[in-house]
This record gives C-alpha cells, sequence and structure tokens, in this order.
C-alpha cells in the first residue's frame, strides 16, 4: 500500500474520530494506521485533529480537518541520514568544487537587463560563440590587456545628449525659418 495513503487515512481517522492516530512502521515493512496511544517504537507520523490540544511546535497542516506531524525523532534521524543518491550528489558538488579551486575558477552571478541580455546573444551568434561564457571571458581578458587611460576613457558613461532642445531655441529656430522663407518664396514645402 502507498504510504501516503496510510498517512490520509490517520489524517481522516483523527478528524473523524477527535483523537490522535498515528502511523507505525510493522515488521520494517509495512504501514499501519492505530488510534495513538503514546507508544513511540516504530513510529512514523502522528496525525492530530484540529480541535485537540495545540500541537507542539514544527507541525505540518496535512489537511483541512487535522493537523499531521513526523515523530521528533525521526526528523532528527532523517536530518542525518542520507540517501545513496544524495551522498553522491554531495561528493560530486564536493569534487567540483575542488576541482574549480584548485584551478583558480570563481562562479560570478549578476543581473542584467532584459535589452542588454538580447544584444550579448546577437553578438555571440555574429562571432561565431558557443557559449556566453566564452564571451564574458574574451571581454574580461580584452579589457584586463588594455591600458589603463583606454580603460578609463571606455568607462565614461555617456552623458546627456551634446544639445538639448529648449522651447525657447525652438521658437527661435521656428522664427528663423520663417524670415529665410519670407526672403526666398517659393522654398516652402506644402503639406497635401
Amino acid at each position: 500500500m502507498n504510504p501516503l495513503t496510510v498517512i490520509k487515512y490517520a489524517a481522516m481517522m483523527a478528524a473523524c474520530s477527535k483523537q490522535p492516530w498515528a502511523v507505525y512502521m510493522q515488521n520494517g515493512k509495512k504501514l499501519v494506521a492505530n488510534p495513538y496511544r503514546g507508544r513511540k517504537t516504530d513510529l512514523v507520523e502522528i496525525c492530530r485533529p484540529r480541535n485537540a490540544s495545540t500541537p507542539a511546535p514544527g507541525t505540518a497542516v496535512a489537511s483541512n480537518t487535522s493537523i499531521c506531524r513526523p515523530a521528533a525523532w525521526e526528523v532528527s534521524a532523517m536530518a542525518e541520514q542520507k540517501t545513496g543518491a544524495a551522498k553522491h550528489s554531495a561528493n560530486y558538488r564536493d569534487r567540483k568544487k575542488a576541482e574549480a579551486q584548485r584551478l583558480g575558477i570563481e562562479k560570478m552571478f549578476f543581473n542584467m537587463p532584459a535589452g542588454i541580455k538580447k544584444a550579448i546573444a546577437a553578438e555571440i551568434e555574429a562571432h561565431g560563440y558557443e557559449q556566453v561564457q566564452e564571451l564574458w571571458q574574451d571581454l574580461a581578458l580584452s579589457w584586463i590587456a588594455q591600458d589603463p587611460e583606454e580603460r578609463a576613457r571606455r568607462l565614461e558613461r555617456p552623458g546627456a545628449p551634446a544639445f538639448y532642445i529648449s522651447p525657447k531655441l525652438a521658437r527661435q529656430f521656428e522664427v528663423a525659418t520663417m524670415t529665410e522663407l519670407k526672403r526666398n518664396p517659393g522654398d516652402e514645402i506644402v503639406n497635401p
């Protein structure tokens, strides 16, 4: 039987009977649900009705009708115990971290606007890069290779546009244009 089915059954029975129900491991294989009488051996989970006394801290709500929580000893045992796959994954991450440290590789994370990301993607394609990492590394290396003056010049952020057309300047341009047209009639452009 599916373990989740047994736990759901215990939660439902706790809600209906208004008393705690527990899920026990039987013979190391089978899960069984019985009313909870305080027995801790082979205890997997305790399901308490909502109107029962306040459950211990850290309880998780399993449904709208009852509160289920793993036994305290089981939570600590699960935290300490790793499955074979988890151990393998942890060992793999440790090996990769050690190799990166040995090679002097460091991960960098930063946010960038979507427009820049699109422009970088276009540059990757235009210049034949396979991965964005290659482009970033080449950019960093070419940056480091420049002399300090060139780096300082490139770091200058573009300021305001070279000129700003104020309303006053626009009026002056309009007046000068009309004066020019009066001097040379026939140069007017008439909108259809």
